[in-house]
């Protein structure tokens, strides 16, 4: 209601009124508000308020004077209280912070007034009021700070003790005013301000634990953060310290011993007592510390740690002894061997902790303490001599004395014996010589004591103890040592020598003959006799061998004798020797016969004319008959199996085992098995398996005797089958054992040639692999089955007249079949003729590509399309195929919904052959319902200048023919694929199922997609356009169907269109950009969605309605109207409408000094177009300004004010008239405007927003507002004009 500004420059090049004319016009405003419509509310203010104005025109009146402010800093967010002082400030009317004006202005009294500061960027400004007549000037007592929110980024120390007292410097922004510092709920002291960025405090105490450091300025409270944590500690307690060890417990009186000493809280210790001496130690750690012992009376002493905090127990761990130097005073015995091992005793005093005793330079290992005065030790080596021996203590160590001297002698030594042998029950007499043998006290026999007499210190006379045969050493022990062992120190214990074989066993009786005893014990033999006459020319061959020659003896057996130094032999039969001729065997009529005996043997030989006995083995055998001097003949006795040597027996002797005098008894032949159990009806070479074979006369099948007998070892025989008739008959082995039994291993089978009468079915691919059945006759023990010479696998018998085989690979061809069995190989015939056939081949498909329908008709070209069965295109049967010839085929392609390439398979009886690029399923221009764009494949508009692919990468792209990019899905993943559903929609939908996108056009049901010529992809019912890729929607928005960010619903004529911004708010606009009507919703994202319900609904991204219709009733949609309306439609009737719809509901709204009920428009008193505003931020001209520049018209310049906007927008080309439209604004000659957000359909009522200019004018103060009315024409409100800015 203000007018706008006196001195404005206006387009058309005029210029505004002057100061008297304007001072006209306001007091013309001001005649008018006080009865403006809808504005009756705002009353004058009591006349007495404000003084009279002088009559005269050259009354000077005198601005307010510099101001004082009651708080001089504040928060930027604004809200503080302040009180301006001043001469005058009572009657201010507008109140500055820099050029942010207050909001409200309190009037306390004539000379002070009370505003709240307004939110204001972070800095000093100055306070400026405006009265009736002028503004205050600025003045440096007239600034006020605007502080930020303080903020801490780190402190100099992060804890301290619970006492506090230390300082922390505070470094952060916003520092410079600050008042207080608190460690949690406790105030610092000692506040410094260093800088703007810097505070130096002193901590408060406070209990243990971790707190938020937090400054307070004029702009806030920190907020707490990381950077400002702050922990107090415990204050420490040090305890008295203890002594847990010592490194070292004992040492020597004169001290300086350096000691470590191990415990606790030792930290600050000033002293170490060893008793009652001091001494100052070095501190390590609070665990250990370090001292050197003082001198110190012999004794036990405790060492004790002071600190600050008291003096350690002692106790145990503490105890630290002084020794006195050793003294040794005795040592027994007095010397040792060499070797040492000497068990020894020391006495003398101050020998409790003997740590070392020395040998010499020689120290022992092995050191027992027995008492304060003794010690027992073990000498060590060492070479002869006498050495001291000294005794170390923690006290030192020992003198040298000679009572401390210890001798080292040398060990006996053996250098002969007088007998070397003897035997092994001993007793044999031996004189020892050697060095130092008197003393012995030990002589050992291989560790065995002998009875000895030491004779002098060369000689011993020892007696031999009984011993275990073999050579041990003789050794000498005297207290010195023992004697080594050496070569010339060793003993034979001998065993009785004993003869187990003499060869020859005879020989004449003059003697003469050399003879060859073995057996055990004859390494020392000494005589041989045989009988009671010794033998000559002795000769020792070995432990186990002596050779001799035979003494002259009388005819007859003697036995032969062997003395050695362990005894003599006794006699035996294996020391037997004859003198004279005994039998020999050179060969036996039968070697092996039956396990019972029986057998009549003719045995020859010589000297078997006086024959006593024959024996087989140990077993004399019956019916001897001497035949003669050269022939026996004695029947076999029975004997277990095995072979037996057969012996002569005569009074000279019994012959010698050879070879030749060998019989075996053979138990009965046994049958495991047969090389083969079944054969031709001809002869065959069976192999046969068993026991007790070796020694076969004959092989026997079914009674009719094998030929070609061969024995190949006692377990295997080789025979031929003789021919038989079929028929399985027992095959027998006869030996000198007897007949072997009947045995089903044993069984042979004879059979006659298999035949192949059928083999089906046939034919069979060339790959193999099929099975087929054979039928014909004796197929038992089928070995084999070939095709053409190829071996089958997976022969199966069915029975004696079926076989199942798996057919080999083959080349294409008839071939023979033939069976093979033990009986033979089936002969060629008619009936085992087969018939490889190849498998098809597919080289060409023609054409290779058609459209998704089905009725496509393709060519197939190729090999092998004999027998066709099944045709596939796809993992779809082909709809119908003819075979023209074996190499071509006519097929008719079956409809498939997704494009793209598929296998196309052709099946005969020879298999199915795959092509895998045969056929190409395109989409052209269009897909349809339930149809699929696959990964790389495309539409293609009619004329072929775009094209839309679903790309591999998973994004559908529009390109030009030329590949120039259109548009693009952004759905990347692979394996996406676009669809058109049922419901109309148009979806991409990943490979797991989920949509990555869609055109939203669910509802369109039957809609199908194409790929326009001008390069639009369009969702179209029917002939009617619906849907673009470029989100727009025509004519309509159907129930359930969502309008996203930056999408849009055309007019069918074009000229409009509602858009859902990506700012988030729903406009009405003009194809030209002029804004018809808005929701005035705000979000990125937000959603306007036409519900199921009948409800228009805006949301935004957590799904909170921003704005609705209230309208109800299923299947209601919005259109969008040529006209630059939109409209929710409920059947025919119109539930909603931006211009002749219901009237807005809710819509009456009236508020002081704010914008409350205009806020929805985004009004918060922001300037338009240069117009005034009020300290409140109202003013009808600036929001109306506020209100077209937000439907995009442009400023036509300078209007004047409210009451001259119709004339002014006349002058400029505007229409002005009193037909209203949304957007017009309303136009009253009592100087006001406002904008009209709804109208009628009739036209005949409006719904209208404004604001209210609010002040003191010449006197009289109004009061500033904001509202929103509905206006009925006829009424007093109605307006004057209605100006058309579009």
């Amino acid at each position: 209601m203000l007018p706008g500004p006196t001195k404005r420059t206006r387009r058309d090049g005029r210029t505004g009124t002057r100061t008297s004319a304007r001072v006209v016009s306001v007091l013309l405003a001001v005649g008018l508000v006080a009865g403006l419509p809808g504005l009756l509310g705002a009353t004058p203010a009591a006349a007495s308020s404000v003084p009279a104005a002088p009559a005269s025109r050259n009354v000077v009146v005198a601005p307010p004077p510099a101001l004082s402010l009651s708080v001089v800093a504040g928060p930027t967010g604004g809200g503080t209280t302040v009180d301006l002082s001043g001469v005058g400030v009572g009657a201010t009317t507008r109140v500055l912070f820099g050029t942010t004006a207050v909001t409200r202005v309190t009037k306390v009294s004539s000379t002070r007034v009370r505003v709240v500061t307004p939110a204001h960027p972070a800095g000093i400004t100055t306070v400026r009021i405006t009265t009736p007549t002028g503004t205050s000037p600025v003045s440096a007592r007239s600034t006020f700070a605007f502080d930020p929110v303080p903020t801490i980024s780190s402190l100099s120390s992060r804890g301290s003790s619970t006492r506090g007292g230390t300082t922390v410097t505070i470094t952060g922004t916003g520092l410079a005013r600050a008042g207080a510092v608190r460690f949690g709920d406790t105030a610092a002291t000692a506040l410094t301000r260093v800088s703007p960025t810097q505070l130096q405090v002193t901590v408060p105490a406070h209990v243990v634990g971790t707190v938020d450091v937090r400054v307070t300025t004029p702009g806030g409270t920190s907020v707490a953060a990381a950077a400002g944590r702050f922990t107090y500690t415990a204050l420490p307690t040090t305890p008295a310290p203890t002594v847990t060890g010592l490194s070292v417990p004992a040492g020597p009186v004169l001290g300086g011993t350096v000691l470590v000493v191990s415990g606790s809280d030792f930290t600050g210790a000033t002293s170490v007592l060893f008793g009652s001496t001091t001494v100052r130690p070095t501190v390590l750690s609070s665990t250990q510390l370090r001292v050197t012992t003082p001198a110190h009376a012999a004794g036990l002493v405790h060492v004790q740690v002071r600190t600050p905090s008291g003096t350690s127990v002692a106790s145990a761990a503490s105890a630290y002894s002084y020794d006195a130097v050793p003294v040794v005073t005795g040592i027994s015995p007095a010397s040792g061997p060499t070797a040492g091992g000497s068990t020894v005793t020391l006495t003398g005093t101050g020998l409790t902790r003997a740590t070392a005793v020395q040998f010499g330079p020689t120290t022992t290992s092995n050191v027992v303490r027995v008492s304060a005065t003794t010690l027992r030790v073990t000498s060590p080596a060492r070479a002869v001599g006498t050495v001291d021996v000294r005794v170390t203590t923690p006290g030192g160590t020992s003198a040298v004395t000679t009572r401390a001297r210890f001798t080292y002698q040398a060990p006996p030594a053996v250098t002969s014996l007088s007998t070397t042998a003897g035997p092994l029950r001993g007793g044999t007499a031996v004189t020892v010589t050697g060095v130092r043998l008197d003393g012995a006290t030990r002589v050992s026999f291989g560790g065995t004591d002998a009875a000895f007499t030491v004779v002098s210190p060369t000689t011993i006379r020892a007696t031999t103890p009984a011993h275990a045969a073999g050579l041990v050493s003789v050794t000498v022990t005297t207290p010195f040592g023992t004697s080594a062992a050496s070569a010339s120190a060793t003993f034979a214990f001998d065993p009785v020598p004993v003869v187990t074989g003499v060869s020859p066993q005879t020989g004449p009786p003059a003697g003469g003959t050399v003879v060859t005893l073995t057996g055990t014990g004859l390494t020392r033999v000494t005589a041989v006799r045989f009988g009671t006459s010794a033998a000559t020319n002795l000769v020792r061959v070995s432990d186990t061998s002596v050779r001799v020659t035979t003494p002259a003896h009388v005819p007859g057996p003697v036995d032969v004798l062997v003395t050695s130094p362990g005894g003599q032999s006794v006699a035996g039969s294996g020391a037997r020797y004859v003198y004279g001729s005994p039998p020999a065997v050179t060969s036996l009529s039968a070697t092996a016969g039956p396990l019972q005996g029986g057998t009549v043997v003719t045995i020859t030989g010589t000297h078997l004319g006086e024959a006593t006995a024959v024996r087989f083995g140990s077993v004399a055998g019956t019916g001897l008959v001497r035949v003669s001097d050269t022939t026996l003949r004695i029947t076999s006795p029975a004997q277990p199996e095995g072979a037996v040597r057969v012996r002569v027996v005569n009074v000279n002797g019994t012959s010698p085992d050879t070879e030749r005098s060998t019989f075996t008894y053979v138990g009965v032949p046994a049958v495991s098995s047969l090389s083969t159990p079944a054969g031709p009806l001809v002869g065959r070479v069976v192999v046969i398996t068993g026991t007790r074979l070796g020694l076969a006369t004959g092989v026997d099948f079914g009674g009719v005797p094998g030929t070609s007998l061969v024995r190949v070892s006692d377990t295997q025989l080789q025979v031929v089958a003789p021919p038989r008739k079929p028929g399985t008959v027992d095959v027998r082995v006869t030996t000198p054992g007897g007949v072997s039994p009947v045995v089903p291993a044993a069984q042979f089978t004879y059979q006659a040639v298999p035949t192949v009468s059928s083999v089906s079915p046939a034919p069979a691919p060339t790959k193999g692999g099929s099975v087929v059945t054979l039928t014909g006759t004796a197929y038992d023990r089928v070995s084999s089955v070939t095709f053409d010479g190829l071996a089958a696998t997976a022969i199966t018998r069915l029975s004696a007249t079926q076989l199942r085989v798996t057919v080999p690979a083959h080349a294409e061809g008839d071939v023979d079949v033939r069976v093979t069995t033990p009986g033979g190989t089936s002969p060629v015939g008619r009936g085992g003729r087969f018939t490889y056939l190849n498998p098809p081949v597919v080289r060409s498909v023609s054409p290779a590509s058609g459209p998704l329908s089905s009725g496509s008709v393709v060519t197939l070209r190729g090999s092998s399309f004999t027998g066709v069965s099944a045709v596939q295109v796809g993992d779809v049967p082909a709809t119908s195929w003819r075979r023209i010839s074996a190499t071509m085929m006519i097929v008719v392609v079956p409809a498939r919904p997704s494009s793209g390439p598929v296998t196309v398979r052709v099946t005969t009886r020879a298999g199915t052959v795959l092509r895998a690029d045969g056929f190409a399923y395109v989409a052209g221009a269009t897909l349809r319902t339930g149809e699929v764009l696959s990964p790389s494949t495309a539409l293609r508009s009619p004329s072929g200048g775009y094209v839309a692919t679903m790309q591999a990468d998973g994004n559908l792209v529009i390109t030009t023919a030329a590949g120039t990019r259109r548009w693009t899905s952004a759905t990347s993943g692979p394996g996406n694929r676009l669809q058109v559903r049922s419901d109309g929609n148009v979806v991409i939908v990943r490979p797991n199922g989920t949509v990555a996108w869609s055109s939203g056009t669910n509802g369109w049901t039957g809609g199908l997609l194409t790929l326009s010529d001008g390069g639009l992809l369009q969702v179209r019912q029917g002939a009617t356009t619906v849907w673009d890729h470029r989100g727009l929607r025509y004519d309509r928005l159907l129930p359930g169907q969502v309008l996203r960010s930056g999408e849009s619903v055309v007019s069918t004529n074009g000229a409009w269109s509602l858009v859902m911004r990506t700012d988030g708010n729903l406009v009405l606009a003009s194809a030209t950009g002029l804004r018809q009507w808005a929701a005035f919703t705000t979000g990125a994202g937000n959603t306007a969605t036409m519900q199921t319900d009948g409800n228009f609904v805006i949301r935004n991204t957590r799904g909170v309605t921003q704005w609705s219709t209230r309208t109800s009733g299923a299947g209601s949609l919005v259109r969008v109207l040529g006209t630059g309306n939109a409209a929710v439609y409920r059947g025919a009737t119109m539930a909603w409408a931006v211009t002749g719809g219901p009237a807005p509901a809710g819509w009456a709204c009236y508020s002081r000094a704010t914008q409350d009920c205009i806020q929805r428009f985004g009004y918060h008193g922001q300037r338009a177009w240069n117009y005034p505003v009020d300290p409140w931020g109202n003013n009808c001209t600036n929001f109306s300004a506020y209100r077209l520049s937000l439907d995009g018209v442009r400023n036509p310049g300078n209007l004047g004010n409210a009451t001259n906007w119709d004339t002014s927008a006349r002058a400029k080309g505007f229409a002005v008239d009193q037909r209203p439209r949304v957007g017009d604004i309303a136009q009253w000659n009592s100087n006001h405007v406002a904008y009209v957000d709804w109208v009628s359909a009739d036209g005949d009522t409006v719904a209208i927003s404004e604001s209210g200019y609010g002040g003191t004018v010449l006197g009289a103060t109004y009061t500033s507002m904001s509202g929103r009315r509905i206006i009925a024409r006829g009424s007093y409100s109605w307006p004057s004009n209605f100006i058309h800015f579009r």
